[in-house]
Protein backbone atom coordinates (compact mmCIF):
# COMPACT_ATOMS: atom_id res chain seq x y z
CA UNK A 1 0.00 0.00 0.00
CA UNK A 2 0.94 3.51 -1.10
CA UNK A 3 2.39 5.67 1.81
CA UNK A 4 0.55 8.50 2.56
CA UNK A 5 2.40 11.76 1.30
CA UNK A 6 0.82 14.98 2.80
CA UNK A 7 2.19 18.36 4.17
CA UNK A 8 0.78 20.40 7.30
CA UNK A 9 0.08 23.83 6.27
CA UNK A 10 -1.30 26.82 8.65
CA UNK A 11 -3.61 26.41 11.95
CA UNK A 12 -7.26 26.84 11.44
CA UNK A 13 -8.01 26.24 15.14
CA UNK A 14 -7.78 24.27 18.12
CA UNK A 15 -10.34 22.43 20.64
CA UNK A 16 -10.58 21.30 23.97
CA UNK A 17 -7.56 18.78 23.25
CA UNK A 18 -6.55 18.78 19.50
CA UNK A 19 -5.98 21.63 16.40
CA UNK A 20 -6.12 21.35 13.21
CA UNK A 21 -4.59 22.44 10.29
CA UNK A 22 -4.53 22.94 6.35
CA UNK A 23 -2.98 19.76 4.86
CA UNK A 24 -1.95 19.13 1.07
CA UNK A 25 -1.39 16.01 -0.49
CA UNK A 26 1.36 15.16 -2.76
CA UNK A 27 -0.09 15.79 -6.17
CA UNK A 28 1.56 12.71 -7.88
CA UNK A 29 0.61 10.08 -5.80
CA UNK A 30 -1.96 7.72 -6.93
CA UNK A 31 -4.32 8.30 -3.95
CA UNK A 32 -8.37 8.29 -2.89
CA UNK A 33 -7.32 12.17 -0.97
CA UNK A 34 -8.04 14.96 -2.06
CA UNK A 35 -5.50 17.76 -2.73
CA UNK A 36 -6.70 19.60 -0.19
CA UNK A 37 -7.92 18.63 3.01
CA UNK A 38 -8.04 19.24 7.49
CA UNK A 39 -6.37 17.34 9.39
CA UNK A 40 -6.79 16.81 13.08
CA UNK A 41 -4.10 16.38 15.20
CA UNK A 42 -3.02 15.40 18.62
CA UNK A 43 -0.07 14.49 20.92
CA UNK A 44 -0.03 10.47 20.73
CA UNK A 45 -0.04 9.80 24.38
CA UNK A 46 -3.23 12.22 24.76
CA UNK A 47 -5.05 10.80 21.60
CA UNK A 48 -7.53 8.52 23.62
CA UNK A 49 -10.58 11.05 22.77
CA UNK A 50 -9.51 11.93 18.96
CA UNK A 51 -8.84 7.95 18.09
CA UNK A 52 -12.36 7.58 19.07
CA UNK A 53 -13.71 10.45 16.98
CA UNK A 54 -11.57 8.74 14.26
CA UNK A 55 -13.45 5.30 14.79
CA UNK A 56 -16.80 7.48 14.75
CA UNK A 57 -16.26 9.14 11.68
CA UNK A 58 -15.55 5.67 10.20
CA UNK A 59 -19.05 4.42 11.25
CA UNK A 60 -20.71 7.44 9.76
CA UNK A 61 -19.00 7.62 6.57
CA UNK A 62 -22.09 6.85 3.31
CA UNK A 63 -24.15 7.95 1.28
CA UNK A 64 -25.26 11.41 3.76
CA UNK A 65 -23.90 14.60 2.59
CA UNK A 66 -24.17 16.36 5.29
CA UNK A 67 -21.95 14.83 7.53
CA UNK A 68 -18.07 16.09 6.76
CA UNK A 69 -16.16 13.64 4.77
CA UNK A 70 -13.38 11.29 6.44
CA UNK A 71 -10.18 10.33 4.85
CA UNK A 72 -8.54 8.14 7.17
CA UNK A 73 -5.86 8.28 9.46
CA UNK A 74 -2.28 8.02 10.69
CA UNK A 75 0.17 8.66 12.84
CA UNK A 76 3.55 10.97 12.02
CA UNK A 77 6.49 12.27 13.99
CA UNK A 78 7.32 15.78 14.52
CA UNK A 79 10.23 17.76 16.55
CA UNK A 80 10.48 14.31 17.84
CA UNK A 81 7.00 13.75 19.26
CA UNK A 82 4.84 11.13 18.14
CA UNK A 83 1.03 12.58 16.88
CA UNK A 84 -1.85 11.66 15.96
CA UNK A 85 -4.28 12.63 13.06
CA UNK A 86 -7.45 12.74 11.37
CA UNK A 87 -7.94 13.61 7.71
CA UNK A 88 -11.20 15.41 7.20
CA UNK A 89 -12.94 17.40 4.48
CA UNK A 90 -11.83 21.03 4.31
CA UNK A 91 -14.21 23.51 4.82
CA UNK A 92 -13.13 26.79 3.12
CA UNK A 93 -16.75 28.89 3.66
CA UNK A 94 -15.90 28.22 7.90
CA UNK A 95 -18.45 27.08 10.07
CA UNK A 96 -22.25 28.13 10.70
CA UNK A 97 -20.47 30.04 13.78
CA UNK A 98 -18.35 32.09 11.51
CA UNK A 99 -21.49 32.98 8.93
CA UNK A 100 -23.79 34.58 11.95
CA UNK A 101 -21.34 36.16 13.40
CA UNK A 102 -20.18 37.72 10.12
CA UNK A 103 -23.75 38.38 9.50
CA UNK A 104 -24.31 39.94 12.78
CA UNK A 105 -21.17 41.84 13.52
CA UNK A 106 -21.70 43.60 10.19
CA UNK A 107 -25.38 44.06 10.03
CA UNK A 108 -26.75 43.69 13.77
CA UNK A 109 -29.17 41.05 11.78
CA UNK A 110 -29.29 37.41 11.88
CA UNK A 111 -29.44 35.49 8.29
CA UNK A 112 -32.53 35.53 5.92
CA UNK A 113 -35.15 32.82 6.09
CA UNK A 114 -33.88 31.70 2.87
CA UNK A 115 -30.55 30.65 4.00
CA UNK A 116 -32.12 29.61 7.42
CA UNK A 117 -34.55 26.97 5.07
CA UNK A 118 -31.38 25.50 3.08
CA UNK A 119 -29.00 24.92 6.00
CA UNK A 120 -31.93 24.09 8.74
CA UNK A 121 -32.94 21.21 5.91
CA UNK A 122 -29.40 19.77 5.66
CA UNK A 123 -28.47 19.63 9.11
CA UNK A 124 -31.61 17.75 9.93
CA UNK A 125 -30.67 15.17 7.47
CA UNK A 126 -27.68 14.50 8.84
CA UNK A 127 -28.62 14.75 12.26
CA UNK A 128 -31.50 12.04 11.04
CA UNK A 129 -28.57 9.98 9.26
CA UNK A 130 -26.24 10.49 12.67
CA UNK A 131 -29.33 9.01 14.93
CA UNK A 132 -29.95 6.35 12.25
CA UNK A 133 -26.37 4.99 12.79
CA UNK A 134 -27.42 4.54 16.20
CA UNK A 135 -25.04 7.42 17.70
CA UNK A 136 -26.24 10.64 19.49
CA UNK A 137 -23.67 14.17 18.68
CA UNK A 138 -24.26 15.23 21.69
CA UNK A 139 -22.32 18.67 20.71
CA UNK A 140 -25.22 19.74 17.99
CA UNK A 141 -24.02 23.88 17.56
CA UNK A 142 -23.05 26.16 14.89
CA UNK A 143 -19.13 25.96 15.27
CA UNK A 144 -19.61 22.28 14.37
CA UNK A 145 -21.63 22.57 11.44
CA UNK A 146 -18.99 23.67 8.51
CA UNK A 147 -19.82 25.21 5.23
CA UNK A 148 -18.66 23.37 2.39
CA UNK A 149 -18.75 24.25 -1.38
CA UNK A 150 -20.11 21.26 -3.27
CA UNK A 151 -20.01 21.54 -7.30
CA UNK A 152 -23.27 20.80 -8.49
CA UNK A 153 -23.20 20.81 -11.86
CA UNK A 154 -20.72 22.28 -14.52
CA UNK A 155 -21.46 25.87 -13.98
CA UNK A 156 -22.85 25.76 -10.30
CA UNK A 157 -21.71 25.25 -6.61
CA UNK A 158 -23.87 24.55 -3.70
CA UNK A 159 -22.93 25.63 -0.38
CA UNK A 160 -23.86 22.34 2.01
CA UNK A 161 -23.59 22.06 5.86
CA UNK A 162 -21.82 19.29 7.18
CA UNK A 163 -22.00 18.33 10.69
CA UNK A 164 -18.40 18.02 12.09
CA UNK A 165 -16.76 17.42 15.39
CA UNK A 166 -17.90 13.95 17.18
CA UNK A 167 -15.50 13.94 19.87
CA UNK A 168 -18.72 13.90 22.88
CA UNK A 169 -20.85 11.71 20.35
CA UNK A 170 -22.22 8.74 22.31
CA UNK A 171 -24.19 5.17 21.61
CA UNK A 172 -28.09 5.80 21.60
CA UNK A 173 -29.16 4.08 24.68
CA UNK A 174 -25.73 4.17 26.55
CA UNK A 175 -25.65 5.77 29.79
CA UNK A 176 -23.15 8.46 30.47
CA UNK A 177 -20.91 9.31 33.49
CA UNK A 178 -21.46 12.39 35.28
CA UNK A 179 -18.61 12.83 37.23
CA UNK A 180 -14.60 13.19 36.43
CA UNK A 181 -12.10 10.65 37.63
CA UNK A 182 -12.12 12.92 40.85
CA UNK A 183 -15.44 12.90 41.50
CA UNK A 184 -16.71 16.14 40.42
CA UNK A 185 -19.88 16.69 38.38
CA UNK A 186 -19.25 16.62 34.69
CA UNK A 187 -21.38 17.64 31.67
CA UNK A 188 -21.45 16.72 28.00
CA UNK A 189 -22.00 19.69 25.62
CA UNK A 190 -21.48 23.52 25.35
CA UNK A 191 -23.74 24.67 27.95
CA UNK A 192 -26.00 27.03 26.18
CA UNK A 193 -27.13 24.35 23.74
CA UNK A 194 -27.87 21.75 26.41
CA UNK A 195 -31.07 20.27 26.42
CA UNK A 196 -33.37 20.18 29.97
CA UNK A 197 -33.08 16.63 30.08
CA UNK A 198 -29.46 16.71 30.06
CA UNK A 199 -28.71 18.77 32.61
CA UNK A 200 -31.56 17.45 35.29
CA UNK A 201 -31.43 13.60 34.02
CA UNK A 202 -27.99 13.50 32.48
CA UNK A 203 -29.76 12.08 29.42
CA UNK A 204 -28.33 12.36 26.01
CA UNK A 205 -30.48 10.86 23.15
CA UNK A 206 -31.85 12.01 20.19
CA UNK A 207 -34.08 14.25 21.41
CA UNK A 208 -31.01 16.07 23.14
CA UNK A 209 -29.69 16.82 19.58
CA UNK A 210 -33.34 18.36 18.20
CA UNK A 211 -33.29 20.35 20.95
CA UNK A 212 -30.10 22.12 20.67
CA UNK A 213 -30.97 21.82 16.73
CA UNK A 214 -33.41 24.29 17.62
CA UNK A 215 -31.18 26.66 19.44
CA UNK A 216 -29.16 26.57 16.27
CA UNK A 217 -32.05 27.90 13.95
CA UNK A 218 -32.76 30.48 16.73
CA UNK A 219 -29.54 31.77 16.35
CA UNK A 220 -29.43 31.86 12.59
CA UNK A 221 -32.37 33.82 12.56
CA UNK A 222 -31.83 36.12 15.19
CA UNK A 223 -27.86 36.23 15.21
CA UNK A 224 -27.40 35.86 19.03
CA UNK A 225 -26.82 33.45 21.22
CA UNK A 226 -29.52 31.65 22.68
CA UNK A 227 -30.81 32.49 26.35
CA UNK A 228 -29.26 35.98 25.90
CA UNK A 229 -26.11 34.29 27.03
CA UNK A 230 -22.40 35.77 26.86
CA UNK A 231 -19.14 34.84 28.35
CA UNK A 232 -20.09 36.44 31.60
CA UNK A 233 -22.91 33.96 32.05
CA UNK A 234 -22.57 32.12 35.12
CA UNK A 235 -22.75 28.50 34.36
CA UNK A 236 -24.71 27.55 37.03
CA UNK A 237 -26.67 30.44 36.72
CA UNK A 238 -27.72 29.09 32.54
CA UNK A 239 -27.89 25.68 33.58
CA UNK A 240 -30.35 26.20 36.02
CA UNK A 241 -32.82 28.22 34.09
CA UNK A 242 -32.59 25.24 31.64
CA UNK A 243 -32.63 22.48 33.43
CA UNK A 244 -34.75 23.34 36.43
CA UNK A 245 -36.97 26.18 35.21
CA UNK A 246 -40.32 26.64 33.11
CA UNK A 247 -38.68 29.32 31.15
CA UNK A 248 -37.64 28.73 27.17
CA UNK A 249 -35.93 30.70 25.08
CA UNK A 250 -37.12 34.05 23.71
CA UNK A 251 -38.31 33.46 19.58
CA UNK A 252 -39.30 36.97 18.35
CA UNK A 253 -42.87 37.75 16.75
CA UNK A 254 -40.69 39.11 13.79
CA UNK A 255 -40.32 36.26 12.23
CA UNK A 256 -42.40 34.50 9.85
CA UNK A 257 -45.38 31.97 11.22
CA UNK A 258 -43.61 29.09 9.76
CA UNK A 259 -40.20 29.93 11.51
CA UNK A 260 -41.49 30.79 14.73
CA UNK A 261 -43.82 27.48 15.03
CA UNK A 262 -41.41 25.19 13.70
CA UNK A 263 -38.63 26.84 16.75
CA UNK A 264 -41.49 25.54 18.80
CA UNK A 265 -41.71 21.73 18.04
CA UNK A 266 -38.46 21.59 18.74
CA UNK A 267 -37.89 23.46 21.82
CA UNK A 268 -40.24 21.97 24.38
CA UNK A 269 -39.00 20.93 27.51
CA UNK A 270 -40.99 17.81 28.01
CA UNK A 271 -39.22 14.92 25.29
CA UNK A 272 -42.08 13.26 24.54
CA UNK A 273 -43.71 16.13 22.76
CA UNK A 274 -40.71 17.19 21.31
CA UNK A 275 -40.99 16.56 17.32
CA UNK A 276 -38.70 13.92 16.32
CA UNK A 277 -36.26 14.49 13.11
CA UNK A 278 -39.15 13.18 10.75
CA UNK A 279 -41.42 15.20 12.01
CA UNK A 280 -39.35 18.54 11.26
CA UNK A 281 -38.43 17.44 7.75
CA UNK A 282 -41.96 17.51 6.77
CA UNK A 283 -42.61 20.99 8.26
CA UNK A 284 -43.44 24.32 6.17
CA UNK A 285 -40.65 26.07 7.66
CA UNK A 286 -38.27 23.39 5.73
CA UNK A 287 -39.97 22.12 3.06
CA UNK A 288 -40.40 25.44 1.56
CA UNK A 289 -38.37 25.99 -1.31
CA UNK A 290 -36.18 28.44 -2.38
CA UNK A 291 -34.89 28.75 -5.96
CA UNK A 292 -31.04 30.11 -5.67
CA UNK A 293 -29.57 31.78 -9.00
CA UNK A 294 -25.77 30.13 -8.08
CA UNK A 295 -22.72 31.67 -10.02
CA UNK A 296 -20.12 30.15 -12.56
CA UNK A 297 -16.98 31.17 -10.71
CA UNK A 298 -15.90 29.34 -7.01
CA UNK A 299 -12.72 30.90 -6.59
CA UNK A 300 -11.20 34.00 -7.18
CA UNK A 301 -7.56 35.31 -6.52
CA UNK A 302 -7.32 32.48 -3.89
CA UNK A 303 -10.62 33.31 -2.33
CA UNK A 304 -13.31 30.76 -2.64
CA UNK A 305 -16.66 32.77 -3.33
CA UNK A 306 -20.16 32.44 -3.39
CA UNK A 307 -22.72 34.81 -4.29
CA UNK A 308 -26.87 33.90 -5.08
CA UNK A 309 -29.79 35.17 -5.39
CA UNK A 310 -33.39 33.90 -4.14
CA UNK A 311 -37.12 33.70 -5.29
CA UNK A 312 -39.49 31.45 -2.79
CA UNK A 313 -41.91 28.97 -3.59
CA UNK A 314 -43.60 27.23 -1.32
CA UNK A 315 -45.27 22.90 -2.46
CA UNK A 316 -43.00 23.63 -5.83
CA UNK A 317 -46.47 25.70 -6.92
CA UNK A 318 -47.03 28.76 -5.38
CA UNK A 319 -44.46 31.14 -6.55
CA UNK A 320 -43.48 34.83 -4.83
CA UNK A 321 -40.52 37.05 -4.92
CA UNK A 322 -39.48 37.72 -1.71
CA UNK A 323 -40.10 41.27 -0.61
CA UNK A 324 -36.40 42.47 -1.08
CA UNK A 325 -34.32 40.41 -2.90
CA UNK A 326 -30.88 39.07 -1.31
CA UNK A 327 -27.77 38.97 -2.52
CA UNK A 328 -25.41 37.56 -0.59
CA UNK A 329 -21.99 36.91 -1.11
CA UNK A 330 -19.82 34.92 1.25
CA UNK A 331 -16.01 35.29 0.87
CA UNK A 332 -14.13 32.30 3.07
CA UNK A 333 -12.22 33.32 6.17
CA UNK A 334 -9.82 30.75 4.74
CA UNK A 335 -7.93 31.06 1.67
CA UNK A 336 -7.06 28.50 -0.45
CA UNK A 337 -3.25 27.13 -0.72
CA UNK A 338 -1.23 29.63 -2.28
CA UNK A 339 -3.39 32.69 -1.86
CA UNK A 340 -1.11 35.42 0.62
CA UNK A 341 -4.90 37.18 0.98
CA UNK A 342 -6.47 36.67 4.12
CA UNK A 343 -8.89 39.54 4.51
CA UNK A 344 -12.47 37.88 5.56
CA UNK A 345 -15.26 40.06 3.97
CA UNK A 346 -19.06 39.31 3.94
CA UNK A 347 -20.99 41.57 1.98
CA UNK A 348 -24.99 41.49 1.80
CA UNK A 349 -26.41 43.58 -0.62
CA UNK A 350 -30.09 44.30 -1.13
CA UNK A 351 -31.70 45.26 -4.14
Amino acid sequence: MEELEWTRGKKLGSGGFASVYMATTNPNQTSFMPPVMAVKSVVLTKARSLERESDIYYHLQGSCPYILGFFGDDVTIDNGKAYFNVFLEYGPFGSLGDRIRQQYGNYRIGLHEFEVNRYSKGILEGIKYVHQKNYVHCDIKPDNILLVPTPSDSARVNVVPKIADFGLAKRVGKKVENKNEDGRISIRGTPIYMAPESIRYNEYEPPSDIWAFGLVVLEMLTGQKPWNSDCDTPVNSLLQRIGYSDELPSIPSYLSSEAQDFLKKCLVKDVALRWSVDKLLSHPFVTRCWYLLLPTCLCQNGIPILVFTAVAAYNGTKRRRITDEVEVVLVSSHPFPGSDNNKEVLKEQRK
